[in-house]
């Protein structure tokens, strides 16, 4: 089996640029809390936070064996001391007030969300609880506390989505954009990621291990395209992006063309050595599509500051999103699944 880090040698395009002066500028003596931090982009992040000189950065996680190899890793690698590890779940807004004020946290990092594409088409309620109502609170309690920033990441599954994590992503970005009351003190800045090389539960990963175990692979359409980045893009966009914007922006990285899916994997199968790899045409799962994109018809991409990222700017607002936010959370509380899917899929906010 080849290392996670390794799946970085599938990129069909040079590595993004990096400016690390930037987010160390930001991030240099600061007190950052990281939600979902012990997975695979969240520890990621972590590791860098502390790299740019970050004083604190509070790792909040639901999944122990998570957060404990984290903390082995920082450890090891002798940037423990600057961690605290803090098990609890993205849900529990009043132990997130708790942790930003004991730490005096300055910017948060929300990460944890459900990403599983077919899983949340039959979770609708399990994941707008997450996704959407955990994050919506996480950055009440942000302008409660006066937070400077608040970062999360979107997905280019956000945008026109057919799938209910789509929709939860779409749901995030304007609810965070349209809080917008006087009182809202935090900055609020969303990273559209596309696909990443070496998370879990990742097409790639899956791949990997069957090709390892000498088995058959089952790709759902041989026309199928996606976009790519490697967990250091993923990491440093993220970090960077907080620092560019005066108000609730939107990003993305300059990620070049999408790539077809029987191409990467017949590069993954080159990597490991298998000749021969045995794939099978299997049909797209539900909320799947053969392509993604990267911006709506509406929403205008330019240039920043810094090379490789770019703003996407939109005219259209969505003030109805707040209400709709509310209804979500009535029937995340009755564990409503049918009256979830139907406020998440509405066509005014999603299309």
């Amino acid at each position: 089996m080849i290392p996670s880090d390794r799946f970085d040698g599938l990129l069909e395009r040079p590595e993004l640029a990096f400016d690390e002066e930037r987010p160390a500028r930001r991030f240099r003596g600061a007190s950052v809390l990281v939600t979902g931090a012990g997975g695979s982009i969240g520890s990621a992040l972590v590791r860098q936070l502390i790299e740019l000189g970050a004083e604190r950065v509070v790792c909040y996680e639901s999944h122990e064996p998570s957060l404990f190899r984290l903390g082995v890793g920082l450890r090891d690698l002798g940037l423990g001391s600057r961690a605290v590890l803090s098990l609890g779940d993205a849900r529990d807004a009043p132990r997130i007030d708790r942790l930003v004020s004991s730490y005096s946290v300055d910017a948060v990092f929300a990460l944890a969300a459900y990403k599983h594409v077919p899983l949340a088409e039959e979770n609708a309620d399990q994941v707008a609880a997450v996704n959407v109502v955990a994050l919506a609170d996480a950055i009440e309690v942000c302008d409660s506390r006066q937070v400077a920033n608040f970062i999360f990441p979107s997905s280019d599954k956000a945008v026109r989505p057919p799938s209910l994590y789509g929709a939860t992503k779409r749901f995030a970005e304007c609810a965070v954009r349209e809080r917008g009351s006087s009182a809202a003190t935090t900055q609020g800045t969303a990273v559209r990621l596309v696909n990443v090389f070496g998370t879990a539960g990742n097409v790639i990963e899956l791949f990997a291990a069957r090709f390892a175990a000498g088995q058959r692979v089952g790709l759902t359409d041989e026309r199928m395209t996606r976009y790519w980045m490697t967990r250091r893009e993923a990491v440093w966009l993220l970090a960077t992006a907080s620092t560019l914007a005066n108000e609730s922006s939107l990003y993305i990285g300059a990620v070049g063309d999408p790539v077809p899916l029987l191409t990467t994997t017949r590069r993954l199968a080159s990597m490991m050595g298998v000749d021969d790899p045995q794939i099978d045409i299997v049909g797209i799962r539900p909320g799947e599509r053969l392509s993604e994109e990267l911006a709506y018809a509406f929403e205008t991409v330019v240039a920043t500051p810094v090379a490789d990222i770019l703003e996407i700017v939109s005219q259209r607002r969505h003030p109805r999103i707040v209400d709709a936010v509310a209804r979500l959370r009535t029937c995340v509380a009755t564990g409503d699944a049918f009256g979830a899917r139907s406020i998440l899929m509405d066509a005014s906010f999603v299309t």
